[in-house]
């Protein structure tokens, strides 16, 4: 299909001619925006709260919404679309995904008539989800949406039963045809597994919902979520790019036009994305002993090193207003590993996973949110060695005591922090992680701590351990062989 200078194919001339009859609408007019397609008006959102509401008016006359706002803005956004010249009520109402942004109109346009609600076979599931948190999200929507919480009567309501939006729903892909367009919708799971992607091709628009932000997207969001998987970005935003599409319509901010300048934005969105995920998996597949991409370790670094290490590609530009890459890298990191995080290696050059971490009393703790901030990797300057010292006879008093070794191992991270090779500290996690070991009824706990004590061990080297303070102290009977 040819273009002309605008970069619109020389068919969307026709729907030129169509707005003829209409009159082109301004903001200061309607409120309602008409893009450079005139088949396709928008009421703008404003802020992170207030998605856009997208209405396409085909030229059979009848039209289609797109997404229908938050809460603050959806009653604002219907009064803007129905004084659009030659207004209809919409046929079909498509919801990219269920965030509230996107959802809170759905009643109000459903009054207008009775439009079809169509949205993917996930997006109950994610109603649902934030349905079940309903407390948690109120506190924590208002502090990412910069606005004072609600009242809540019933915080937790139930597992199920969120009110459902969509009256049809699809699987991978569902398409129909209304006043002479096709409205092609895909299954596109991005920010959440429930988005959906909408492409026009009489018109060449895409809209992608949530997954393309004038940002790098928020993989890791501060307000709490599912996982947002970063290869699931980058096969939506593949999927996007195969439609060649003249016009890219996110539902939050202005449209970008254009071929080429849509395939190059979503190319470098897709690239930053890839580029950024496969640095934090090298880093994740980093063997012990072996020289690596990931500076500053001796096998996996730990997240804390990750997200102060690992940066987008020069080539994406778009800035960080919305997500950060730093919080990309640790929410990457979690979605494959998991909770139980990867030690740092001042602490014990060869553990795999904290062992400290394994137990309650010590999430909470002072010296297990000393030892987080500390987790750099190296000394740097803030633990003396006479504050090294302080711990490591703490420690050994704690177990001489019988008291917690789980405070006793954390002490000797502390000391550590100053000297990873201090062979008191060393000695005694050794003791305090073989304690924990004998005392598990727990099989996984104990093969992972006896795991660690060996990697102690070989800390240790020519310094044999001596544990005869802590009273009645006897080795695990099973040891592990790293080499």
């Amino acid at each position: 299909m040819r273009s002309g200078n605008s970069g619109l194919p020389v068919t969307v001339t026709f729907f030129f001619l169509l707005a003829l009859n209409f009159s082109i609408c301004d903001a200061a007019t309607s409120g309602a925006l008409q893009t450079q397609i005139p088949a396709i008006w928008y009421a703008p959102g404003s802020g992170p709260s207030a998605s856009n509401t997208f209405y396409i008016l085909t030229p059979g006359g009848q039209a289609v919404i797109i997404d229908t706002s938050g809460s603050s803005q959806a009653a604002t956004h219907k009064t803007w679309i129905q004084a659009i010249p030659g207004y209809v009520p919409p046929s079909y109402i498509i919801l990219t995904h269920g965030h509230g942004d996107h959802t809170a109109g759905v009643a109000q346009w459903r009054a207008t008539g009775n439009p079809v609600v169509l949205a993917t076979a996930m997006n109950q599931d994610q109603l649902d989800f934030q349905y079940r948190l309903t407390g948690f999200f109120n506190y924590r929507n208002a502090a990412d949406g910069g606005h004072p919480p609600r009242v809540v009567q019933i915080p937790y309501p139930g597992d199920y039963g969120a009110p459902p939006f969509a009256t049809q729903t699809f699987t991978q892909s569902y398409s129909f045809t209304l006043g002479g367009l096709t409205f092609m919708l895909f299954s596109a799971p991005g920010e959440t597994a429930d988005m959906l992607n909408v492409w026009i091709p009489e018109l060449r628009a895409y809209f992608i919902g949530d997954n393309w932000y004038r940002s790098f997207p928020n993989l890791g969001s501060p307000r709490g979520t599912r996982p947002r998987f970063a290869l699931d970005y980058v096969n939506s935003l593949n999927l996007a790019l195969s439609y060649n599409a003249v016009m890219l319509l996110p539902s939050h901010g202005a449209q970008v036009y254009g071929q080429p300048t849509v395939a190059s934005t979503l190319a470098s969105y897709r690239d930053a994305i890839q580029s950024v995920h496969d640095e934090v998996v090298a880093c994740l597949d980093a063997q012990f002993g072996s020289v690596n991409g990931c500076q500053n370790s001796n096998g996996p670094p730990t997240i804390e090193w990750m997200m102060q290490n690992i940066v987008a590609p020069p080539s994406f530009t778009l800035g960080e207003s919305y997500g950060r890459v730093a919080w990309a890298v640790r929410a990457i990191a979690q979605d494959y590993i998991g909770w139980y995080l990867i030690p740092d290696g001042a602490t014990c050059s060869m553990c795999v996973g904290d062992a400290e971490n394994l137990f309650p009393s010590s999430l909470d703790s002072t010296l297990s949110s000393l030892d987080s901030v500390l987790g750099t990797g190296k000394n740097d300057g803030f633990i003396t060695t006479s504050m090294a010292a302080t711990a490591v006879s703490e420690g050994q008093s704690l177990l001489m005591s019988r008291g917690s070794a789980v405070k006793a191992a954390r002490l000797a991270d502390i000391a550590l922090r100053n000297n990873s090779a201090d062979p008191n500290a060393l000695n005694l996690k050794y003791c305090a992680l073989n304690l924990l070991a004998n005392l598990s009824n727990n099989f996984t706990e104990k093969n992972w701590l006896q795991y660690n004590v060996a990697a102690v061990l070989a800390s240790l080297g020519t310094n044999a351990p001596n544990c005869s303070f802590v009273p009645a102290f006897s080795a695990p009977a099973a040891a592990v062989q790293l080499q």
